[in-house]
Parts: structure tokens; C-alpha cells; sequence
């Protein structure tokens, strides 16, 4: 930091950009949650260093922390959005959060960018090979999961099916419990078309390990109103 502030001198950063990872080893929770760790403390020097409306950038891998981090960085710039670039490899976890309009506050807590207090903390799954049937959206989300949120030995690699599938699925809490994404193939789009989605629709369906009780429920009410198209135009 000490090297930073030299650098910097009076000014203030227009832009702080963390391209930092962990060294990857065999353990995958760990590696993506030292991957959020790095990008907290990347976010609090950007907070020292960011001018008032400055930007920040940081590469994360997807985990169940990373909404935590996405809370945090929310708390701290007017516009949070995570994106995926065409040179990052399809089968690579990483995405990059782009953070826009630091609103630069007159204090912080400490609490909001120290790892301890910031980061979500997630119980190993001690039942990962139960079958228990998903029946509800309050059993898929408080069902324990691996702190990566991917399966085990598939934690790089997606897991997907299209999302015609689960519009026309019979139990779609567990078409969100066991795909990581849903592709938006030709039929799904037109089977949608007109409905009433949000904004982030098809950057929720791009990873779904990160999703939450809003974007869950999102997904579920799409699927109500596309059967309830479906009965209209048979009725």
C-alpha cells in the first residue's frame, strides 16, 4: 500500500484493476475462496485509492462468497455488474466484477471489507449424496452445499441443459439444484417471448451456482407464466 500511495502521490486512481489469483492447487473451495479473499482486500485498497465515481474491476471465480463480495461492493459503488469476456475460456470459473461510481463515504466499517465478517460462511455438505427430493425454493436454499457451489470433480466444468427443459420440467427446483446453466436456445426464447423478465435474466441463467433467493424465484416465476400462457391458449 505504502508503494501505491508513492506512486499515486496527491492524486486519486481513476480506475483500480485486480487481475490477482491464488496459487491453484487441488483444493477447489479453498482456491475460489482465497480468490474472494484477494478480491476484498484488493477492493479495500481500491477504496483508499479511487477517486469519487472511480471505477473497479477484479477477477473472481464463481462460489457461494462471491454474493457475498457482490453485497459488499454494492454497499460501495452505485452500479455492481459481473461479466464474462469472449477471451475467457467457456470452461474456466472466472468472471470479472465491473464496479461503477465509487461513492467514496466519509467512513466505512471495518466489518464490511475484513474477510471474517464479510464473507459468507458455508457448511461442507455432510449429506452431498442424499436424495432427497427438492420440493420447494426455501428446502433448495437452505440446503448445505459445498462452499464452491459446484459438485464434486466438476467444480470447473459446467453442468448445463437448456431452458426449455426446465419451462416444461415437472419438478424445477431440482433443474436449479443440479445444472450450473441454462442454455436460451431458439424454442426457449420463443416460448417467453413477451413475458415479463428482468433486466438480468440471461446473466442469471449464465451461472446459476451464484444465484439466490431473488434470481431463484425469478427463474420460478417464468415458469408460472409460461404455463399459464400454455393453459390460456389450450383452454
Amino acid at each position: 500500500m505504502a508503494l501505491i500511495r508513492k506512486e499515486l502521490k496527491h492524486f486519486k486512481a481513476d480506475c483500480v484493476f485486480n487481475d490477482g489469483a491464488p496459487n491453484v492447487g487441488a483444493n477447489w473451495a479453498l482456491d475460489a475462496y482465497n480468490q474472494i479473499e484477494l478480491s476484498l482486500y484488493a477492493l479495500k485498497i481500491a477504496t483508499q485509492t479511487l477517486r469519487k465515481g472511480g471505477w473497479f474491476i477484479t477477477k473472481v471465480f464463481r462460489s457461494r462468497d462471491y454474493n457475498a463480495l457482490m453485497y459488499v461492493a454494492n454497499q460501495l459503488f452505485y452500479k455492481v455488474e459481473s461479466n464474462k469476456p469472449a477471451s475467457s475460456r467457456s470452461t474456466s470459473a472466472e468472471i470479472f466484477m465491473v464496479c461503477q461510481g465509487y461513492k467514496a463515504p466519509d467512513s466505512i466499517d471495518p466489518k464490511l471489507l475484513d474477510p471474517k465478517y464479510a464473507l459468507e460462511e458455508v457448511e461442507d455438505d455432510a449429506n452431498q449424496g442424499s436424495a432427497e427430493k427438492i420440493t420447494s425454493l426455501k428446502k433448495l436454499l437452505t440446503q448445505k452445499k459445498n462452499r464452491s457451489g459446484y459438485e464434486e470433480g466438476r467444480s470447473i466444468l459446467f453442468t448445463e441443459c437448456d431452458f426449455m427443459d426446465f419451462l416444461k420440467a415437472a419438478s424445477p427446483h431440482e433443474y436449479l439444484s443440479g445444472f450450473n446453466r441454462f442454455k436460451l436456445s431458439k424454442e426457449a426464447l420463443a416460448a417467453i417471448e413477451g413475458l415479463k423478465v428482468p433486466p438480468d435474466f440471461k446473466i442469471v441463467c449464465e451461472d446459476l451456482k451464484t444465484c439466490g433467493r431473488r434470481e431463484f424465484s425469478d427463474l420460478l416465476k417464468i415458469k408460472h407464466k409460461y404455463q399459464l400462457r400454455l393453459e390460456n391458449q389450450n383452454s
